[in-house]
């Protein structure tokens, strides 16, 4: 998989079109977390928790898949 993504490469234009990126497409850390409202710290941890879905690491970058975290996003939302 290529880590080049057709998301947008500034952190406002990412959080703006969001919900228009394709399923494949790839963020980096700081959107993440800009979209859940915690730190990277935050992040990780709930990664370790197996709450949070893995990124994909690829070349030095990490970044995760927009399909992974709608996915995830919708699992908070089901009833419980």
């Amino acid at each position: 998989m290529n880590i080049s993504t057709s998301a947008p490469k500034n952190l406002n234009g990412v959080l703006r079109q969001y919900e228009e990126l394709p399923p494949d497409a790839l963020i980096r850390i700081g959107a993440v977390t800009a979209l859940e409202s915690c730190s990277a710290s935050t992040i990780w941890r709930r990664i370790r928790a197996g709450i949070f879905p893995k990124p994909i690491r690829q070349v030095g970058v990490t970044a995760w898949r927009v399909g992974d975290l709608r996915a995830h996003h919708a699992r908070l939302r089901e009833p419980v």
